[in-house]
């Protein structure tokens, strides 16, 4: 970002806001930095001729909203505030509360945020003391 200051915007018709998401850090993004907490433990044992390795990785360990990106309008990963405009009255009043409702589903963009906690499971296999 530029320096530039957050203002409610009217989409497109047709189209929602786009959303400021990527290299958010290295754009000046002033916000509270994404925080990831990984944690990988591993245990290897020999087993004949090659070597087995189970492990458990965990991404995002403390389950953190991490955000990574904001609406344009309000510097919000949560909402452009349109709603809240007088100018978008008459369109809500025109199209009721469903309109309302999908709106607010498609503000809560999933890629303004980073990736949940994930659970991996895993096994690697070693065959380095095979010899031919």
């Amino acid at each position: 970002m530029t320096g530039e200051e957050y203002r409610t915007a009217r989409p497109l018709p047709g189209r929602r806001e786009v959303c400021i998401r990527a290299h958010l850090r290295q754009q000046g993004f002033d916000g509270i930095p994404p925080l990831g907490i990984d944690l990988k433990v591993e245990k290897g044992f020999p087993i004949g001729n090659f070597y087995i390795t189970p492990y458990i990785w965990i991404e995002n360990l403390l389950d953190s909203d991490n955000i990574v990106g904001v609406w344009r309008s309000t510097g919000s990963p949560y909402t452009t505030n349109w709603l809240n405009d007088p100018d978008s009255q008459a369109t809500i009043q025109q199209q009721g509360e469903g309109y309302v409702k999908d709106y607010e589903t498609l503000e809560k963009d999933p890629n303004n945020f980073g990736i949940p906690r994930l659970i991996k499971l895993g096994l690697k296999l070693n065959f380095d003391r095979i010899t031919f």
